[in-house]
Parts: structure tokens; sequence; C-alpha cells
């Protein structure tokens, strides 16, 4: 995770990464990298902030569901 994160953004985010991981069967070894790549870029181009994590879910969803 990005250390800029606070710790309870940390905890909350490692937990979307657990629950993304068991809904698609995929090891969270290979969720965490793509989820935390796609954060970053949200992050960095994103106006408002506030659903970020629920549009980088979406992303992640649909980029390893299509392999």
């Amino acid at each position: 995770m990005c250390p800029s994160i606070d710790p309870t953004e940390e905890v909350k985010h490692r937990r979307y990464i657990e629950i993304l991981a068991e809904e698609i069967h995929q090891p969270v070894e290979d969720v965490q990298p793509v989820y935390d790549d796609v954060m970053a870029h949200l992050k960095e181009t994103a106006r408002v902030t506030d659903f970020v994590p629920i549009f980088a879910w979406r992303r992640v969803r649909a980029i390893l569901l299509r392999g």
C-alpha cells in the first residue's frame, strides 16, 4: 500500500482488497498490485476523491475478470 495513506485508510483498503479477491476467486497477492496501481492512477487524476475506492473496485474487478 501507499505509505502516504494514514493507517485507518490502509486497513480499509486492505479489507476492500480481501473482499474483492474473495468475490472474484483470486488470491490477494494477485489483486493487491492491480488495486494499488489503479488507486494510484485514480488519485492522481481525480478532481473529487470521495468515490475513488468505488471506481477502483469496479476497474480492478473488470481487469481481473477479463484475465
